[in-house]
């Protein structure tokens, strides 16, 4: 199932190899999709690495070693600003060896309760799988008139039958 749709900053990026716009990027992705409710980040990265490959007959690599940020604190009582703070040291520092992990585990434990807009684009797709098989919703109107009509049908043989 696919969520993500690259545009043509991607591929002016990957051709321009710059590494800085394509970093943005996928932060950008995970900023949207904090509990990584899709697989738009990894299949990002993968149109990345092939875009790469046929562009400029390598791979790009996006990541470097870690090294620590100015500023950059380890925090184990999580938060929305502490999370937004490790997007824009993951941003600085590409690490995702030693980065995204933690990231993850950070997202999914802060937003676990919102409706961020990777968990929309998730239910949305669902939703629209679901309609593709076959199962479809019914109009909460048709159910009403179904009900009423029922009602009608079991008073009308009610009175028929106390007659």
């Amino acid at each position: 199932m696919n969520y993500f749709y690259p545009n043509a900053t991607y591929d002016e990026a990957i051709k321009k190899q710059d590494k800085v716009v394509l970093r943005a990027l996928l932060v950008g992705i995970i900023g949207s999709d904090p509990t990584f409710a899709t697989t738009e980040f990894e299949e990002a990265c993968q149109y990345i690495r092939e875009k790469s490959i046929s562009f400029n007959g390598q791979e790009l690599i996006l990541t470097e070693p870690y090294k620590m940020q100015e500023g950059e604190y380890k925090k184990d009582d999580w938060d929305e600003d502490y999370y937004k703070l490790s997007l824009v040291w993951l941003e600085d520092n590409f690490a995702l060896d030693q980065r995204l992990d933690l990231i993850k585990r950070m997202g999914k434990s802060i937003y676990k309760d919102e409706l961020t807009f990777g968990k929309s684009k998730y239910q949305n797709r669902m939703a629209e799988k679901n309609k593709s098989h076959g199962k479809k919703q019914l109009n909460p109107l048709v159910i009403i008139i179904l009900a009423a009509l029922g009602l009608l049908l079991v008073f009308v043989l009610v009175n028929q039958l106390s007659s």
